[in-house]
């Protein structure tokens, strides 16, 4: 029996697609080509691609669990969705997958999966604006936040990461501005603050007493820091740029709990390794 249209309208519906499609047909023919050398996908997601829902990026085996692959899928829109394929009892499963000890392990492999944003990111050092007390183009150990000081997302990042910063966390912080009027003078602020870390942290907790008036330079610097997030795919704050085991650049949302924990030791980690090899 072949998947039915309610079926279809299932899946969309379970990860926010998008039903607007721009067809490439050079793009459909690589990602044909990527899809034959991988392992046989299931008939609904494979029919789920051909109707536009969404494009397989690609797949890998889950470790943790023997049974299961990991495909991520990205709609017209960016998004990317992960989806649990269970090879010996021909089900799909999507979202978040959490083992015992509280982490989701669909983070790790949404990041694993996801097409490098490496070329991209390396632009910020080219005319960007990065606020941070440590500011160099060496990112090995850096947590980079994408954020906006209105942003109240934004503002619960930053109380989960003080206690990380406070035992030697290097964030260097890329600053946006769309919410309020006033934000390029906050960053302008920051910008000529001794410490830009803690001017961060005030301006996040509306603390921060504005003391400057944004520039052309500064303006300059905002623009550049948009073009980059649109390029790296970041639809809103905030945004974490990280390299990864493999030094490759990665890009995830605003972290919380052990994920957090976990990032932040490995950085702080890395971070030490740095600054030893460069002494």
């Amino acid at each position: 029996m072949k998947p039915s249209k309610k079926l279809y309208s299932t899946l969309a519906l379970m990860v926010g697609m998008s039903l607007s499609v721009v067809s490439n047909a050079h793009a459909d023919n690589a990602q044909n080509e990527m899809l034959a050398k991988q392992p046989k996908m299931p008939q609904v997601l494979i029919e789920a691609q051909e109707k536009g829902y969404f494009t397989i990026i690609d797949s890998t085996p889950v470790d943790e669990y023997p049974d299961l692959r990991a495909v991520l899928t990205r709609t017209a829109s960016g998004q990317f969705n992960l989806y649990w394929v269970n090879e010996k009892q021909n089900y799909v499963n999507v979202g978040a997958l959490i083992q015992g000890d509280g982490i989701n392990i669909a983070n790790k492999y949404t990041e694993k999966l996801k097409p490098s944003i490496g070329e991209a990111f390396k632009e910020i050092h080219n005319g960007g604006l990065i606020l941070g007390n440590d500011v160099t183009t060496n990112d090995d150990g850096v947590m980079y936040v994408f954020v906006e000081p209105h942003c109240g997302y934004c503002k619960r990042l930053e109380r989960n990461l003080e206690p990380y910063i406070e035992k030697g966390l290097n964030v260097r912080y890329i600053p946006l501005s769309w919410m309020s009027p006033n934000t390029p003078d906050i960053i302008a602020t920051i910008a000529k603050s001794d410490d830009k870390v803690e001017a961060m942290s005030q301006a996040l907790r509306s603390q921060l007493k504005i003391t400057a008036t944004s520039d052309q330079q500064i303006m300059a610097g905002l623009n550049k820091n948009s073009s980059i997030m649109r390029a790296v795919g970041l639809t809103g704050t905030p945004g974490v740029v990280y390299k990864n085991e493999s030094g490759k650049y990665t890009l995830t949302g605003g972290l919380d709990g052990k994920n957090l924990e976990n990032l932040a030791n490995y950085l702080m980690k890395q971070d030490k390794i740095a600054k030893v090899e460069t002494q």
